[in-house]
Formats: structure tokens, C-alpha cells, sequence
């Protein structure tokens, strides 16, 4: 089974599965399902600036973000859409990556959307001491020079 490079990220996502050609059963593999690749090892990046911050593109593509040493409420911001769709290897609308901020300080921290970026209604945009929040970015456009994603809250928990 193949998946068309066009539709392969760095992290294993698909915008949207390959099919397996009908009657081409490979290693047990039904022809009518379609199937993902398996996702990739990720990177776990620790910030720990007593400051507002923005995320770089690699840091978000990596997976986890550890965010501690706040002394005060932050504000960090999501890298632009822009950066997100250069950085994301076989970007295609649809395409996705998902991440996890952890806030592991006494304080509490925002996540803001960086330029091209659309908040989804009703996602938690604060995250409390010692919560994490797992998010996912969708890409609605990857067109040089109007680039535009939307991101998602998917889940929020506390840290044990």
C-alpha cells in the first residue's frame, strides 16, 4: 500500500487517506477501507521565559510544548499561518497537526492565534496552572501569500 506523497506530512497526517485500489488486498489490508499512515515520533520543546512568547512553527510541528518558570499571568502567541504552511512538509488544504501546550507553572497562561489563524467558537484559549490543552490546526488555504488555518481545542486536563 502507497499513499500519494502530496498527501504525506513529516508527522504521518493525511488531508485526506488514500484508497486501496479495489481488490488489492495487501497484507490483510480491505480494499474498501482507507487507511493512514502511522505518526511519527514527536518533539518535546520546554520554554521557560518569564515573558510572553511566540511559538515558532517547528516548536508547534514538534507535538508537545512545555511552557513553565511564568512568575505572572502570559500571553503566548501561535506562529502565523504563513510559517505554519512553509514549515509543514506536503501541506495541502485539510491537512493537520495536532499539539499539546502544557502549562506546568503556578500561573496561568494564554494561547493567542497568530496572523492567518481563526479561533474556533468555543475553544478554551486559557489555561490554568498546571493544566495542559491538547489543539489541533487545520489548513483552509496554503496559497502563497493567503495562507489561513483554523484552530481547534480538543481537550483540556489537569497535569498529575
Amino acid at each position: 500500500m502507497s499513499f500519494s506523497a502530496a498527501h504525506q506530512s513529516q508527522f504521518g497526517y493525511l488531508a485526506k487517506p488514500a484508497v486501496v485500489a479495489a481488490g488489492a488486498h495487501t497484507s490483510g489490508l480491505r480494499a474498501d477501507v482507507q487507511y493512514v499512515a502511522p505518526l511519527n515520533l514527536l518533539t518535546v520543546e520546554g520554554i521557560s521565559a518569564d515573558a510572553d512568547t511566540t511559538y515558532t512553527a517547528e516548536e508547534v510541528l514538534g507535538g508537545m510544548i512545555l511552557r513553565s518558570g511564568l512568575t505572572a499571568g502570559r500571553t503566548d502567541t501561535l506562529p502565523t499561518a504563513a510559517l505554519l504552511v512553509a514549515a509543514y512538509k506536503g501541506c495541502v488544504v485539510g491537512s493537520g497537526v495536532r499539539f499539546i501546550v502544557r502549562n506546568v507553572s503556578g500561573q496561568t497562561l494564554t494561547i493567542a492565534e497568530g496572523a492567518g489563524m481563526t479561533d474556533y467558537a468555543g475553544n478554551t484559549a486559557t489555561l490554568a496552572t498546571v493544566r495542559s490543552a491538547e489543539h489541533m490546526i487545520v489548513f483552509d488555504n496554503v496559497t502563497l501569500g493567503a495562507e489561513a488555518c483554523t484552530l481547534y481545542t480538543l481537550s483540556t486536563a489537569n497535569i498529575h
